[in-house]
C-alpha cells in the first residue's frame, strides 16, 4: 500500500488554495491557519460521534501486568497506554521465550455468554475490545498470572492533530479528504472564496470512499463488495462467502 507523508501544515494551506480564500503564490497568516487547524480538530471530534474516522495501522508493544484482564488505551484521558483509540483490532500476540502466542479476538458475548473462572489467572487465550467516547478498552481473559509482552496490532483513529504534524500512516486519498474537508468548513469564513458544486460533489465521493475503506489495511473496496455483509472482501472476490 502506497503510502505519503506531509505535514498538517500543508494540508490546511492546501484547503485555502483549494477555495481560493488565498493564492498560491502567498503563505497563509497566522490566523488562517489557526483557524483550519482548529476547524480541522473540530472536525475529527464530529466525524469520530458519526463514526468517520480517519485511521492509522500502527503496531505497539505493552506489558500487561499480573491480576489486570482491563487496560483502557487513550490520549486524551488518563489510560493505561497512552495511544490513539483504536478502531479495529488486527492481532495480538504474546512473546514468551522467543515464542509468538496469538491471542484470540473475539466478540464481547463471546466471553460473557460463557461459563469462565473470573478470578482464575493463567496466559489470557481471548481479548475483545469496547470502544467508549474518551478511551478504548482491551479486556483480556483469563486475567494474566504474570507480566507478559504483548505486541497489538490494529488500526488507530486521530484524536487531535498539531500544526507541523507529520502524517505518515495514512493512504493518499486520505489526505485529499481532509483538504476538501477543511475547505468546505473554510469556505463560510472569507468572501472570496469559492465552494462550488464541483467541488461539493468531490468531496461527497471522497466522504463516501472514506466510509468504505473499513478493511484493516485501509483500502478501498469496490461498490459491489461494499453492500456484501463480509469483513473479508477476500471471500467474496473468490467465492468462498456462504
Amino acid at each position: 500500500m502506497a503510502q505519503d507523508s506531509r505535514t498538517v501544515n500543508d494540508i490546511l494551506t492546501n484547503a485555502l488554495y483549494l477555495i481560493n480564500a488565498i493564492s498560491p503564490d502567498r503563505i497563509p497568516p497566522e490566523p488562517m491557519i489557526s483557524r483550519a487547524l482548529y476547524l480541522l480538530n473540530d472536525l475529527l471530534d464530529s466525524f469520530s460521534s458519526l463514526g468517520v474516522f480517519i485511521p492509522f495501522i500502527k503496531t505497539i508493544d505493552v506489558t500487561l501486568v499480573p491480576n489486570q484482564g482491563t487496560y483502557s488505551i487513550s490520549n486524551i484521558v488518563p489510560a493505561d497506554f497512552n495511544f490513539n483509540r483504536i478502531v479495529e483490532l488486527d492481532f495480538i500476540n504474546f512473546n514468551i521465550d522467543s515464542m509468538i502466542y496469538p491471542v484470540d479476538i473475539v466478540d464481547r458475548a463471546v466471553i460473557l455468554n460463557n461459563v469462565r473462572y473470573p478470578q482464575g489467572a493463567t496466559r489470557p487465550g481471548a481479548v475483545y475490545m469496547d470502544k467508549q467516547d474518551t478511551l478504548t478498552q482491551l479486556i483480556f481473559y483469563p486475567v494474566p498470572d504474570q507480566a507478559y509482552a504483548c505486541q497489538i496490532r490494529a488500526k488507530f483513529m486521530f484524536d487531535r492533530l498539531s500544526l507541523f504534524q507529520v502524517i505518515t500512516e495514512v493512504p493518499p486519498h486520505y489526505y485529499r479528504f481532509l483538504r476538501y474537508a477543511v475547505g468546505r468548513e473554510l469556505d463560510s469564513y472569507y468572501p472570496s472564496s469559492s465552494w462550488n458544486e464541483k467541488l461539493e460533489n468531490e468531496y461527497q465521493m471522497l466522504l463516501k470512499n472514506v466510509k468504505a475503506a473499513v478493511e484493516i489495511n485501509l483500502l478501498l473496496k469496490p461498490d459491489g463488495i461494499l453492500m456484501q455483509p463480509y469483513r473479508n472482501a477476500y471471500y467474496i472476490l473468490y467465492g468462498l462467502a456462504p
